[in-house]
């Protein structure tokens, strides 16, 4: 089936997920140039990070790294929270680059006329680095779904991609690494759902299923390409 629109879950597929190990660094950066113990500033973070409530708009960097250091105890002037958060910002920058060959796969499929979505949870500064990015000139919608009050596996972040897209569900391919619930989320209004799991190196290709939470899977970002368009299978 030819599909008319590909919605990708931003983290995981467009983008490389960063290995945990990364963002701990970060923290223990941000914690050595505050002076208090490492460990317990990276746990409060990690904290903050999976507590956030979605039933408000995700906070900016600045704002999180705020709370973070209230819960601590610590007093930040303004003039060390800005350092901090464009501090913070830096490392993010770093996370947001393309997967090989998805840059690839969404030129092909604008030029084969099917439209491109990526939704994800983001803070909205890290939406605007996004909108800077490479990445982002191959997209038709960015619908960061935080910043609208909601998480990207909630079927109303997708029946709103939907309706920008001027779509009904069985005409998308919807994209995700799996993480979430957002794959049964996007059956049930009617995408047809694709679990993305990367092969990162050819001793790999073998540990690859064939189904994922008993949808497909795809591990390379051409054969998104392929089943969204049809295309022989010919890179």
């Amino acid at each position: 089936m030819r599909h008319h629109a590909v919605i990708f879950d931003l983290r995981g597929t467009l983008l490389v997920e960063p290995p945990p190990s990364f963002t701990l660094n970060a923290a223990v950066l941000q914690a050595k140039s505050l002076h208090v113990d490492p460990i317990r500033f990276a746990s409060c973070w990690f904290e903050h990070a999976h507590q956030t409530p979605y039933d408000i708009e995700m906070p900016w960097i600045e704002s999180n790294l705020q709370a973070v250091c209230d819960d601590l105890g610590i007093r930040l002037s303004p003039l060390l929270r800005r350092r901090l958060a464009e501090q913070r910002e830096r490392v993010i920058r770093r996370t947001l680059k393309p997967r090989r060959g998805a840059v690839r796969a969404l030129t092909r499929l604008r030029a084969a006329r099917v439209l491109t979505a990526a939704v994800g949870d983001v803070p909205p500064d890290v939406r605007i680095m996004l909108q800077r990015t490479e990445l982002a000139k191959h997209l038709d919608l960015e619908l960061l779904s935080t910043s609208g009050g909601c998480r990207h596996d909630d079927p109303r972040v997708m029946r709103r991609a939907l309706h920008e897209l001027g779509l009904p569900g069985d005409k998308c391919l919807y994209v995700s690494c799996g993480s979430l619930n957002e794959l049964d989320a996007a059956d049930r209004l009617g995408m047809h759902p694709v679990a993305f799991r990367p092969i990162d190196d050819d001793a790999d290709a073998a540990s690859i299923p064939a189904t994922f939470g008993g949808y497909p899977v795809v591990s390379t970002m051409i054969e998104v390409y392929w089943l969204a368009t049809e295309a022989a299978m010919v890179v």
